[in-house]
């Protein structure tokens, strides 16, 4: 894939994901699979799934025990087999929760199918097939700002991560609020940052999640 492909595209394909799990992490790749749900969760349709979803970020981050993990892929598993939208819903956090390392970008597509079946479109009706299209067209930007650009690798010097960056960059990974990502810009060029893609990416008007590539610099996460 070469670097205009990779920017440019607008849905998560065979080809985006092949390439993607080359450059992702287990937790990375795990936290998108939770970003693409969470951005379903109005219509999840079960306290299950989202506490599945919330189970799914702490296992990403080492901080779930085994039975705590067994037992929410369990109350998920409950959910799923219906063949309706709600068994799309299911099947995204499933896959955000299972241990093979291309389930998790398997959600972005449960996610996006969902988000579809919920408005009572007809199956990959041609209006079924647009709201599957217009929601990986969101996936692909948070899946970018996980990723990164690895065409462009950055040497992130550790007086950047300074007390001040840290905690900005800690306050939004744990609030999920990402709005004073401009700041942390102004905090890292403080401390002599001269990475304009570091700079950029804080300042460029585009939604953030967890596992952002210039937060998880910051905070030495992988």
């Amino acid at each position: 894939m070469t670097e205009a492909a990779w920017l440019a595209a607008a849905a998560i394909d065979r080809t985006v994901r092949e390439f993607a799990l080359k450059h992702l992490s287990d937790r990375k790749r795990r936290l998108f699979a939770c970003a693409c749900c969470r951005r379903v969760w109005d219509v999840l349709g079960h306290d299950d799934l989202r506490r599945g979803v919330e189970a799914a970020e702490l296992h990403a981050d080492g901080l779930l025990n085994k039975r705590a993990l067994a037992a929410a892929r369990e109350a998920v598993d409950r959910h799923t087999g219906a063949q309706d939208a709600r068994d799309f819903h299911a099947l995204a956090v499933k896959w955000a929760l299972e241990r093979h390392r291309q389930f998790p970008l398997c959600s972005s597509q449960y996610a996006s199918e969902a988000l579809a079946a919920s408005g009572r479109r007809k199956f990959w009706s041609a209006a079924y097939q647009r709201a599957v299209a217009a929601e990986q067209a969101e996936q692909v930007v948070l899946l970018r700002d996980v990723v990164g650009n690895p065409f462009r690798p950055v040497a992130f010097a550790a007086e950047w991560r300074t007390s001040t960056a840290v905690a900005l960059a800690q306050e939004m990974y744990e609030s999920r609020d990402f709005g004073a990502m401009p700041i942390l810009a102004d905090a890292l060029q403080d401390a002599g940052c001269d990475s304009g893609d570091v700079l950029d990416h804080c300042r460029a008007a585009a939604p953030h999640v967890r596992g952002c590539w210039v937060v998880d610099l910051v905070l030495g996460k992988e």
